[in-house]
């Protein structure tokens, strides 16, 4: 949709991994098969410093060949980028659920229509520090409505992420975007 929804976000990892000692590891980015090469190409562009693995494949071999990477290099990389397809693989789901992620960012996050879908499953049982919706496509145009779904699948929301006390994510995310964040990161 061209909000800036990517870019922000990635400005977002690049932030906290540049300015924070403790947000080390790998963030996870959960997307369409649409755009799993746009948010690699953004990445590349954009923040060259950030090592990513783009998790995804048609080819049995070449999926073999990354499950290898997820299970034995996972922590060389700063984002992991795979698509919701993936995530709710069987075959994939045990990588993703027994690796602590920095944040886990759903982008379209507004696919997850219901608590009980398989999708909707496989994400709330992903280890993460913090999780953030990326959407273009608000619920009802209501943030409220969007944060009570979201505290369904989520377990608590808030509307912005503070360090220090001062908002971290803009209001710009917020409005255009609907980034909403579960927790509070525990940074210096």
């Amino acid at each position: 949709m061209g909000l800036g929804k990517t870019l922000q976000t990635i400005s977002l990892i690049a932030h906290l991994k540049e300015n924070h000692a403790n947000f080390n590891g790998p963030s996870l980015v959960i997307c369409p098969l649409s755009v799993l090469y746009s948010w690699c190409n953004e990445v590349k562009k954009h923040a060259p410093e950030l090592k990513h693995f783009r998790f995804h494949a048609s080819d049995p071999k070449e999926r073999e060949q990354q499950k290898q990477i997820m299970l034995h290099d996972l922590l060389q990389y700063d984002i992991i980028i795979t698509t919701y397809e993936m995530a709710k693989n069987p075959n994939v789901v045990s990588l993703i659920r027994n690796t602590y992620f920095n944040l886990c960012v759903l982008d379209e996050g507004h696919v997850i229509k219901s608590m009980t879908s398989q999708i909707s499953e496989s994400v709330r049982k992903i280890h993460c520090q913090c999780r953030v919706i990326l959407t273009g496509t608000p619920l009802q145009n209501n943030l409220v409505s969007y944060c009570t779904q979201s505290s369904r699948l989520f377990f608590s929301c808030q509307a912005l992420l503070h360090l220090d006390g001062l908002p971290l994510l803009s209001s710009s995310i917020l409005t255009t975007g609907r980034a909403i964040c579960n927790s509070q990161l525990s940074l210096p």
